[in-house]
């Protein structure tokens, strides 16, 4: 009996674990992080010769310079995590356009901010806001609408 190439795989329990990024919108690659690093290398060196300027000692300026060029990540990270936010995403069950429809008037009757995407033909989807995402999904397993299997 081979072996060399088995047919099935062993199920862990739980959810597959996910890979984190640290930025959700921007992916970079090579060139990108070597600009990311030369960024904060140019802005260390001018938060330090202007440290140097005003008339600080030499190993605070040093300090100044490395917290300068961590302002540039944490930036960056800002902005991405914003337009992260703005950005829409969509959720859809069952087949039954008329039960997703139905609890996307309720979401908004209820305050929520969601929209009824009916522009597919096959299915109907709630629509809402990243930011949105964790109270109306909450908000959808309170209903039983979803499950969750954490």
């Amino acid at each position: 009996m081979d072996r060399g190439t088995s047919s099935y795989a062993y199920l862990s329990a739980g959810r597959p674990k996910r890979r984190r990024h640290l930025f959700r919108t921007a992916h970079l690659n090579a060139t990108g992080w070597l600009f990311l690093i030369g960024l904060m290398v140019v802005v260390g060196l001018v938060f330090y010769g202007v440290a140097t300027a005003v008339g600080l000692v030499v190993w605070l300026a040093v300090i100044v310079g490395l917290l300068g060029s961590l302002l540039v990540p944490v930036i960056i990270l800002g902005l991405d995590r914003r337009k992260w936010a703005t950005m829409c995403t969509r959720r859809s069950w069952g087949d039954d356009a008329a039960e997703v429809t139905q609890v996307g008037h309720e979401l908004q009757l209820a305050g929520y901010p969601v929209e009824v995407d009916t522009s597919d033909p096959d299915r109907t989807h709630l629509l809402y806001r990243n930011r949105d995402a964790k109270r109306i999904e909450a908000e959808l397993v309170r209903r039983g609408v979803i499950y969750r299997f954490d």
